[in-house]
């Protein structure tokens, strides 16, 4: 249900159901939608993610992971 409806839809919804209470998952994606609605209304896009950019990421992670230990 969360996935198809935006975030105040989704909250307005929600508000409606006297046995409803406000879950962890249900304010992450609160934010999580208020967080795409400012990128799209700023026009600015996300890091754009590659394969390349992954596995680099991922190995420097890796790698101060290990020198932490």
């Amino acid at each position: 249900m969360m996935n198809q409806m935006g975030a105040n839809e989704m909250a307005a919804k929600l508000q409606e159901d006297p046995n409803y209470v406000p879950s962890l998952e249900d304010e992450i994606e609160f934010q999580r939608q208020a967080k795409v609605q400012q990128l799209k209304d700023t026009g600015a896009k996300g890091t754009p993610v590659t394969e390349e950019t992954f596995k680099a990421w991922q190995d420097k992670k890796k790698k101060r992971n290990l020198e932490a230990v």
